[in-house]
C-alpha cells in the first residue's frame, strides 16, 4: 500500500513561521529572542512555549503584523514566510525599545576607541575619558 504524503498543519506552518521570524530578525538586529519576544508578544516566553503549545491565529497573526512593523529596512524578509500588513506596537513596547536604543547609544558614546598593539595614544589628539578608568594613558 503506497503512503499518502499530507500538507503540514496549519500549527506547523504557524510554527515554522514564527520560527523563521524570530531567527531573522534576532540576527538582523542583534537582540536576543526572548527580548523581542517582550515586544512583538507582550511575553518574552512566548518564544519558547509556542513550539510546544498551541497558538490562536489572533496570536499569530499580532507577532507577525509587529514583526512587519518592526523590520529593519534593507534586511530580507524571510522568502517562505507570508508578510501581513504591519501592526502598531503598544505603548509598553515601544518603550522597551526605546530604552533599549538609548541604552546602547550610551554604551557606544562611552567606548573608548581601540588603537592596535600597545600603541601609545597620540600627544596630538584629545583623549575620551575612559569610564572604566579615571586615569589618562600616559605616553
Amino acid at each position: 500500500m503506497e503512503k499518502r504524503r499530507f500538507a503540514k498543519s496549519s500549527l506547523e506552518v504557524a510554527r515554522h513561521n514564527l520560527d523563521a521570524l524570530f531567527a531573522a530578525y534576532s540576527e538582523a538586529t542583534g537582540i536576543g529572542v526572548a527580548y523581542v519576544s517582550e515586544f512583538v508578544a507582550d511575553d518574552r516566553a512566548f518564544v519558547y512555549r509556542y513550539n510546544r503549545k498551541p497558538i490562536n491565529f489572533t496570536s499569530y497573526d499580532r507577532v507577525v503584523g509587529r514583526f512587519s512593523e518592526l523590520w529593519p529596512k534593507g534586511t530580507d524578509w524571510p522568502a517562505d514566510v507570508p508578510r501581513s500588513a504591519p501592526e502598531a506596537l503598544p505603548k509598553k513596547a515601544l518603550d522597551l525599545l526605546n530604552a533599549r536604543k538609548a541604552r546602547q547609544a550610551a554604551k557606544a558614546a562611552a567606548k573608548v576607541p581601540a588603537l592596535p598593539g600597545d600603541a601609545d595614544w597620540p600627544d596630538d589628539i584629545p583623549q575620551p575619558p575612559n569610564p572604566n578608568n579615571t586615569e589618562a594613558r600616559s605616553g
